[in-house]
């Protein structure tokens, strides 16, 4: 099916938490039949992010395994002798250490993918280092311009560093295939090392790129994200409105909008201008908008072309009529589902219901893999 190019692909994910399970889930959102490989007691997904692991792990299957004894080792090395991709997110040492590695795995099954996401990468004196997201971001400059303007880097909402290391990851694995199909004779084996600050650094980068090359620390006219008509502003009802009225014809409109047509003016009609006195100038524009409710605001300044938007609660978010018009969000067994966010040539891929968590089916598993493994040679 052309909405599912990875059907007849087998993914078996000994990762837990966020990194590489949402990785099996794209994977899995595409056709490829995922299997994840769980401790005795489980994913501490499960417990770590409660909300977000059953929608993490749809359509998977899972098994609980004990790597560290004879007999799990055994059920999972049989496992993987049919996997054409492999995922596994322990540090730098503990695959080998269980007997599930590279080199334990490609003399198995020749032509595997196998990928490693770790937070600093399998080489280096950082390789064994700990780390969570909040950690990975900070030392690969995420928060680099804040510091450069003087605010105070944010704690993480989002966990960038866990979300771009599965992204390449993703990509990564989809190359390989390709290039195994592609190649003249047998495909090789492929190990393909991730690292989660090396992925974030390449997302920082449209904020401090220019560094790299000047040899200096970023500037406020240099983050166009830190521009004065930009950033999220409170409303006199409680509300939040996310503005970015960043190039000059924006930031004349929004002037004119809340009432202050004087800072459309020289000096602030360029962009260096703005952002020589960026810190008055968003205390005067948040100043301006703070005597106004959200909705008499969005109603008042998009009409003039100003790129404003409700901060939006996750609720109002589900009850989008344009996301719900483009199949984005969807009824679900648990309620409602984010789909996969790719349409392909009118069709959203679909994946099953099944929360892996709750299934445990080992025994099935191991009967189907001794019938019909798919993938196998």
């Amino acid at each position: 099916m052309l909405n599912a190019p990875l059907a007849g692909l087998r993914v078996v994910d000994f990762g837990l938490l966020l990194p590489s399970p949402f990785v099996s889930r794209l994977l899995a959102d595409l056709g490829a039949d995922v299997i994840s490989v769980h401790p005795p007691s489980g994913d501490p997904g499960y417990q770590l992010l409660p909300g977000i692991a059953p929608h993490l792990h749809r359509g998977k299957r899972a098994v609980r395994l004990d790597l560290k004894t004879p007999g799990g080792l055994d059920t999972a090395l049989g496992i993987l002798a049919t996997a054409d991709i492999v995922l596994e997110g322990f540090r730098p040492g503990v695959a080998d250490r269980l007997g599930i590695g590279f080199q334990a795995v490609s003399a198995r099954r020749p032509g595997v993918v196998y990928c490693s996401i770790s937070g600093y990468g399998q080489s280096g004196p950082k390789r064994t280092m700990p780390a969570h997201d909040a950690n990975i971001e900070a030392s690969g400059g995420v928060f680099a311009g804040s510091l450069a303007v003087g605010d105070t880097p944010p704690t993480p909402y989002l966990p960038v560093a866990d979300l771009s290391a599965s992204m390449f990851a993703a990509l990564s694995i989809v190359s390989a295939i390709l290039g195994g199909v592609r190649s003249s004779g047998e495909p090789e084996s492929v190990l393909l090392d991730v690292s989660m600050e090396e992925s974030v650094m390449q997302f920082a980068l449209p904020r401090w790129g220019r560094c790299l090359t000047d040899a200096v620390e970023p500037v406020a006219e240099d983050l166009v994200a830190y521009s004065a008509g930009a950033g999220v502003f409170a409303t006199s009802d409680g509300r939040h409105v996310a503005i970015a009225a960043i190039e000059t014809p924006f930031w004349s409109a929004l002037c004119h909008g809340i009432g202050r047509a004087d800072l459309a003016s020289a000096p602030y009609d360029t962009h260096a201008g703005r952002s020589a006195e960026r810190a008055e100038l968003r205390t005067l524009v948040a100043e301006a908008i703070a005597g106004r409710t959200a909705a008499a605001l969005i109603d008042e300044l998009e009409p003039l072309g100003v790129p404003i938007t409700l901060v939006r609660t996750v609720a109002e978010v589900a009850a989008d009529e344009h996301l719900r018009a483009r199949g984005a969000i969807l009824p679900a067994p648990e309620g409602l589902r984010v789909a996969h966010p790719v349409v392909w040539s009118g069709t959203r891929p679909a994946s099953s219901d099944t929360d892996p968590d709750h299934v445990r089916d080992l025994a099935n598993i191991l009967a189907e893999l001794s019938t019909a493994p798919i993938g196998a040679t």
